[in-house]
This record gives C-alpha cells, sequence and structure tokens, in this order.
C-alpha cells in the first residue's frame, strides 16, 4: 500500500510538472500576440523568441531568426499601425502551442505593393508554435489572406497614382509645399529634365527652390493622366512670369507659356523617378535668352 501511494504520488507530481510546463508555453503566446505583435515591443521579441526562430509562412516564405521576425513586425505595423491580435482559442501539448486568433488592422501603409487604402480588417489566423528551452523557437502560420485581400479590395495601382501626381502638380509643382514633396517623393529620386539629371529630393528641392524665387506665380495645369503599372505619363502646360534671376538670367519681367511632358514611376506609394521632356527652346525665345533676341522690356 505504502509503495502504491508513493508510485501514485510520483506520477502526480510528474503530471504537475507537465501542466505547469505547458501553461509556461501558452503565457509565451498570449504575451507574442499581445506585447509583439499588438503593440510592437521588440524588446520583448528578443525575450520570448529564440535566436535561431523561424517562421514558416503561406506561400513559401520564411522569417528567419529573431531579427527576422522583428524586421516583419516592424514591416507590417508600418502597414497597420493599429494592428492587433486577439487570441480566441489556445492548445498546447509537449512542446507544442497552437492558436486560433483574429487579426485586425487600419491599412495606414503600403502592404504588399498595394498602396494605403484606409480601410479597416478584420481576418482569422491560425499558427502552430514549437517551443524550445523556454523560447518560441519555430512557427507556422496560416492567415486567411483570401479575405484580407478581398477587405482591402481590389488593388486599383493606376487610380492611386493618378492622385498621387494630381497632388505633386497641385501642392508641389504650383506651390513649392516641401512637406508634400517629403511625402509624395522618394528621398533617392532620379529626375531627369535633359541635359540635367538630378539624384536626390533633396537637390530636387534646391532646383525647385530656385525655380519658384525666379517664377514665384507658377501654373501647371494637367492633362487627364495615362497610367499603366508603376507608370504616369502627364501632359502639361507652365505659365508664369519671371520675376528673378533664373539659371544665370537676371528677372525680365516676361510670361511665359510652356508645354512638356512627364514620365512618372511610382513604388509604394512614391515617386521614384520622372523623366520629363519640355519646350526649352521656346522657354527661351519668349525670355530673350537667345543670341540676337531682343533685351528684356524695362
Amino acid at each position: 500500500m505504502l509503495l502504491a501511494a508513493l508510485c501514485a504520488s510520483i506520477v502526480s507530481g510528474c503530471a504537475t510538472m507537465k501542466d505547469v510546463a505547458v501553461e509556461r508555453n501558452k503565457d509565451l503566446l498570449r504575451r507574442a500576440h499581445a506585447e509583439v505583435w499588438s503593440q510592437g515591443n521588440l524588446a520583448a521579441a528578443d525575450e520570448l523568441y529564440a535566436p535561431d526562430f523561424v517562421c514558416h509562412f503561406i506561400a513559401g516564405s520564411e522569417w528567419k531568426g529573431a531579427e527576422g521576425l522583428k524586421a516583419e513586425v516592424r514591416r507590417h505595423r508600418t502597414s497597420f499601425p493599429d494592428w492587433r491580435e486577439h487570441i480566441e482559442q489556445i492548445v498546447a501539448e509537449g512542446d507544442f502551442v497552437v492558436t486560433r486568433f483574429t487579426s485586425t488592422g487600419t491599412q495606414r501603409g503600403a502592404f504588399n505593393g498595394r498602396p494605403a487604402t484606409g480601410k479597416t480588417v478584420s481576418i482569422s489566423e491560425l499558427a502552430v508554435h514549437r517551443i524550445a528551452n523556454g523560447k518560441i523557437a519555430e512557427q507556422w502560420g496560416f492567415p486567411d489572406a483570401l479575405s484580407l485581400d478581398q477587405q482591402l479590395g481590389a488593388a486599383n495601382p493606376g487610380a492611386e497614382n493618378k492622385r498621387i501626381i494630381g497632388r505633386y502638380f497641385d501642392a508641389w509643382a504650383n506651390r513649392g509645399d516641401t512637406a508634400v514633396a517629403d511625402e509624395l517623393i522618394a528621398t533617392n529620386l532620379v529626375l531627369r529634365n535633359p541635359p540635367a539629371v538630378i539624384n536626390s529630393l533633396e537637390d530636387y528641392k534646391k532646383g525647385m527652390a530656385g525655380f519658384h524665387k525666379a517664377f514665384p506665380d507658377p501654373r501647371f495645369p494637367i492633362d487627364e493622366p495615362i497610367a499603366d503599372g508603376d507608370k504616369v505619363v502627364v501632359r502639361w502646360t507652365l505659365r508664369g512670369t519671371q520675376s528673378g534671376e533664373y539659371q544665370g538670367h537676371p528677372p525680365t519681367g516676361k510670361t511665359i507659356m510652356v508645354t512638356g511632358i512627364s514620365l512618372f514611376r511610382i513604388a509604394d506609394g512614391k515617386i521614384q523617378e520622372i523623366t520629363v521632356n519640355m519646350d526649352r527652346l521656346g522657354m527661351m525665345e519668349q525670355l530673350g535668352w537667345l543670341p540676337g533676341a531682343p533685351p528684356p522690356a524695362k
């Protein structure tokens, strides 16, 4: 009898230890969903995930290492800053923990090539996790990606890119609003305006500051943009009066009307490249810059 009671006590103790270990593993996942994914707490990621963590995601993609996980959290929360993951069910045995959770968020940034939509989504997800040495070592993730895509709506990059170009001309070309330039144009912009080539947004802003100082009243009415994938083409007309020095020429007081065309390439919601062809000869003739042209009126 005494031996039987001792054996029962040992078995009970082992079961209790297993239960404690399973609950500890569950707590790891509760914290991962609440702190890392829902709050963007990357310090908690170092505490909860193994350095050699691997996530096997849909479409064959993988995130490797704790740093890979943190990069994905940053990327995802840039697209959905208010992302929240609510655990609906949690099931665990041994070294494995499965969570069924609902994820919600509002798309405020580019996501998988889709510009920000401002739409709020809610999707169901399942994930299997393997725990090793008290940390999350491996994950298999299964989100309802089709539902996410449907809630965000059919991608229409052409319409969004046209909207970007409309703001570019209205706020930047016409008014020189540098805050809008920072919003719409990539910092490593490449602009080709033969014979000149500009290789940064900062240099472009300096050039436009000089242009607006010389032509304080510019207007760029545009024709209907033509969009194809990541590219937009716009025909435009420049009207303005040269009231200041420009490209080494003194003010002329002359008003010009010059036509041109611009080809834009847009990626991740920002203008990456601009190629401009304009009637530079006509502009020089109207301003009297050509040899033999009559001097500016006084």
